[in-house]
């Protein structure tokens, strides 16, 4: 019974304090409906599976940089392109349309291939 009394007083107190503030409090939802802005992906040329690695190996020997990739890609006339380092973790498909600069140690291109 004790119990019971400690708990009824309690919920008396937060009652008349809450009505001492003003009544009912403010509560602030966040809009269900906003979704964060999501940045724009890049545009790639169609995937078409038209790269050309032969066209790139004049990048083998070149330190890797952002400008060698572009440049090598255009060349391949590839959609999408990447540096393969060693041990990296990669993808295993297929791409016929993306060209793969493989690095060495040093970030020396070592070998361009397809796929």
């Amino acid at each position: 019974m004790h119990a019971r009394a400690v708990f009824l007083a309690s919920v008396l107190t937060v009652s008349s304090l809450t009505s001492a503030c003003g009544g009912k409090a403010d509560v602030v939802t966040a809009p269900t409906s906003v979704r964060p802005v999501q940045p724009t992906p890049p545009v790639f040329p169609p995937a078409d599976g038209s790269c050309v690695g032969t066209e790139a190996q004049w990048a083998i020997g070149q330190r890797a940089s952002d400008d060698l990739l572009n440049r090598a890609r255009v060349a391949a006339s590839a959609a999408l392109a990447r540096f393969l380092h060693p041990n990296q973790p990669i993808t295993m498909e297929y791409s016929g349309s993306r060209l793969n600069l493989e690095l060495d140690e040093r970030e020396v291109v070592r070998a361009v291939r397809c796929g």
